[in-house]
């Protein structure tokens, strides 16, 4: 039964309580009514049973609408709670989507880093081995030529930003070359 009929079917009931407590039942007996509006005098038990009967269809009316009312707020209520739980599941989803994407993302960044580190080192030793190649004479690698070639090479790589980098590695790879490392 929809809300709608419940409430059309009880305020016919009352209507029909109100009809019959004004009416009086079957006695024709007048009533009077005292200053504060009840009734007394002339009333016969069948009139006082009518009357409360009358009194209690009403009142069990009433208890029926609330009644009807709290079970359908508990409905939305509890429809209401389902909503939250599923908003809260996809906050944590979303929550742990997040943390993946920037684990993923950090994990790009080193990737990327290592890349452009090992290009680092494999231009430097390019540059190595031009040097060295440059450097060499019949008998042998010219250490003055070799070192003042690294000196060229160390003045123009820029002193900041990622090819910084190459300063050490060129450093490195120069000695290992003196030192006959190879």
């Amino acid at each position: 039964m929809t809300p709608t009929a419940f409430a059309n079917q009880a305020v016919a009931a009352q209507d029909r309580a109100q009809a019959l407590d004004h009416t009086g039942g079957a006695s024709t007996t007048p009533k009077h009514i005292n200053e504060k509006g009840q009734t007394m005098g002339g009333t016969t038990a069948q009139e006082f049973s009518e009357d409360l009967f009358a009194k209690a269809y009403r009142y069990q009316i009433s208890l029926q609408l609330l009644v009807k009312e709290c079970e359908l707020k508990d409905a939305a209520l509890r429809k209401l709670e389902g909503e939250v739980f599923e908003l809260r599941t996809r906050e944590q989803n979303i929550k742990a989507d997040n943390t993946r994407l920037k684990q993923a993302v950090l994990f790009s960044e080193q990737v990327q880093s290592d890349a452009q580190a090992a290009d680092e080192r494999a231009k430097t030793a390019d540059i190595v081995l031009d040097a060295v190649i440059k450097s060499l004479r019949p008998l042998g690698l010219d250490k003055k030529k070799f070192r003042r070639a690294i000196a060229d090479i160390g003045r123009q790589i820029p002193n900041g930003g990622p090819q910084a980098s190459q300063h050490f590695a060129l450093l490195n790879a120069a000695r290992k070359v003196l030192s006959r490392e190879l």
